[in-house]
């Protein structure tokens, strides 16, 4: 089903219900008409849907009338009509998921009707969101009662105006651009008042439109304003032409990525599977790109019953399971009393039986468990300073994670202040630069690893000071490496009371004190020549990638240490350039962008 909603603005003073504002300017969205067009998967492929009638379809329903109109001029609440019809008008006993889109709904559409839902079918539906945005409002079936139904928002895969959606598309439809609309004029009570001529200019709003769309308004508003205007007809017309242009577009989005399939076998429906174009991206890759891998994974122990335990800590050679349980998760009895429900969802003495059945379980293996509660560290630390000193101190040596290489990008200012005055001869002017994107230069030409790593527990020393050391390994290293003293910007950051900070020294960062005048006090800022400290305490643990170690290499870092590999022996440079070959073929097929006006910009 695609949708949309038009609306009018119902003043303060005659909103009487308990959610009312007192400011005088507080204004509600009162939906007033709804389009509607019915259409499935089927015809969506043999182009079935632009029919007036769905004729013999089983999905859809024989005989019944694809679009379908409510308005004020006919009901007292379009919207809960449309919901009635989508709800229960339809087949209830429909077996698939019906998807309900409209355009910028997840912002606009999605959340009238979801105060409908609420408030008078008393259905609460699921909601996937960002903040206000609504990525999907989702009715699960309910047998006999309401089928499964997901409302999306379409702007999620086109983030684009509707009204543009035809030219980026390249859509050949009868129904032509978007056509202009009074909403100022929309109101219930002028729906059966006939306007011999258009209504004003104001009522279009024409300052809030773009520069060529106010062009072409004022061109059309000439043309067609002694036309009679009857505004319980040109609002279903205005509406319904919405829900055709959408659909255009939904079945021209689908229709490219079935092309994109190397075999009909791997075709997918992007609207049924994603509700972003970024994810209907990774899709298309993992099914179109990538290859099926042999499973792998973690070492996991299997006990009697067959289940398979997961440890905090498993010392294989001594059979020795080491549990840190954290007290708000699994109900520890300085938090919770045995009936409490804890942030797992479960009793506190549910997940007491079920620690000590787990415990049992490993007994039977004759493996010895050893318990530390979260707040018993806690207290520990604050007793024994010689032990909170030692967890300070104590290098991160455990696993090695890749999701530690990554510390995401940093901007800063170099230079705080500019003089701009010339010397009579040169003049100075500020000016920014950007760098286009270079994901898709990297993806296309870049070696990435294929296939599962290796894992290497190393714990050797070495003495790493040039790119060519690593070598033969490559891919995703944890080692202890020491900055050098001279660099005015570090390359290799480390995180320290929760900040990402550039340093060249590991004890220098954490002694200091926040505030710039502290630092200016302590002389800090100066460099590395107020730095005490011996090799060992301006080193730190780090993990990163063999290119980012290459770079540290070269600006003098030295790698005294390496605790563990991820190595990767089988390398391409081609893994992503398939992805990108397509991904790019639709960006070029779409043309040149607006800002490019010649041959010589481009």
């Amino acid at each position: 089903v695609v949708f949309d909603f038009e609306c009018e603005l119902i003043s303060s003073s005659k909103i009487i219900n308990d959610n009312s504002s007192n400011d005088e300017n507080y204004q509600l969205h009162h939906v007033n008409c709804v389009s509607a067009m019915l259409l499935c998967a089927k015809c969506m492929q043999n182009n079935n849907w632009k029919e007036k009638y769905t004729g013999a379809c089983k999905t859809c329903g024989p005989g019944i009338t694809r679009i379908k109109s409510w308005t004020g001029a006919n009901y007292e609440n379009p919207l809960r009509e449309f919901l009635e019809w989508i709800i229960f008008g339809l087949d209830n006993e429909r077996k698939g998921k019906t998807l309900a889109i409209s355009h910028y709904g997840g912002r606009y559409d999605m959340h009238l009707l979801l105060g409908e839902l609420i408030n008078h079918f008393g259905i609460e539906p699921n909601i996937t969101r960002t903040g206000n945005k609504l990525y999907e409002v989702l009715i699960k079936k309910k047998d006999g009662i309401y089928p499964h139904i997901s409302f999306r928002d379409s702007f999620n895969w086109m983030m684009l105006k509707l009204d543009q959606l035809p030219k980026a598309l390249g859509l050949d439809i009868d129904e032509g651009g978007k056509s202009f609309f009074p909403h100022g004029w929309n109101l219930n009570k002028n729906m059966d008042v006939l306007l011999k001529s258009l209504p004003a200019k104001k009522y279009y709003y024409p300052e809030t439109m773009g520069k060529q769309r106010r062009k072409d308004f004022e061109e059309w508003y000439d043309m067609h304003k002694d036309s009679s205007f009857l505004l319980c007809e040109q609002i279903v017309e205005y509406c319904e032409q919405d829900v055709r242009i959408l659909t255009h577009a939904l079945v021209k989005l689908q229709k490219l990525f079935f092309e994109l399939a190397t075999e009909p076998s791997k075709r997918d429906d992007v609207l049924v599977s994603s509700m972003t174009l970024a994810s209907a991206c990774l899709r298309h890759f993992c099914l179109q790109i990538t290859n099926r891998q042999s499973a792998e994974g973690e070492y996991r122990i299997t006990v009697s019953n067959g289940s398979v335990l997961r440890l905090d800590g498993f010392i294989k050679e001594k059979n020795i399971a080491i549990e840190f349980l954290g007290c708000a998760w699994h109900g520890h009895e300085c938090l919770y009393r045995p009936h409490e429900i804890c942030l797992n969802g479960k009793t506190a003495l549910y997940n007491d039986d079920t620690l000590n059945e787990r415990i049992n379980l490993l007994k039977n293996e004759n493996i010895r468990t050893y318990i530390f509660w979260e707040c018993e560290v806690v207290k520990a630390l604050e007793d024994n300073p010689q032990m909170s000193l030692f967890f300070d101190e104590l290098p991160d040596t455990g696993p090695l994670f890749p999701r530690d290489a990554f510390h995401g990008g940093r901007t800063g200012s170099l230079s705080l202040k500019c003089n701009l005055e010339g010397d009579g001869e040169n003049e100075y002017e500020i000016s920014c630069y950007d760098v286009f994107s270079l994901y898709p230069a990297f993806n296309f030409y870049a070696f990435y690893p294929i296939g599962h790593p290796e894992l290497l527990d190393l714990n050797l020393d070495i003495n790493w000071t040039k790119p060519e050391d690593q070598s033969p390994y490559r891919g995703i290293f944890k080692l202890f490496i020491i900055p050098p003293d001279y660099l005015y910007l570090p390359v290799i950051p480390e995180r320290i009371h929760g900040k990402l900070i550039f340093h060249l020294c590991h004890q220098c960062a954490i002694d200091m004190e926040p505030g710039v005048a502290k630092r200016r006090e302590n002389r800090y800022s100066d460099g590395r020549r107020w730095c005490q400290h011996d090799d060992k305490q301006r080193g730190f643990v780090s993990t990163t990638c063999s290119v980012e170690l290459e770079l540290v290499l070269r600006r003098g870092y030295r790698a005294t240490k390496v605790y563990s590999i991820y190595n990767w022996e089988e390398w391409s440079d081609e893994l992503l350039r398939p992805y990108v070959q397509d991904m790019m073929r639709l960006k070029i097929a779409s043309g040149w962008p607006s800002s490019v006006l010649s041959p010589e910009k481009s």
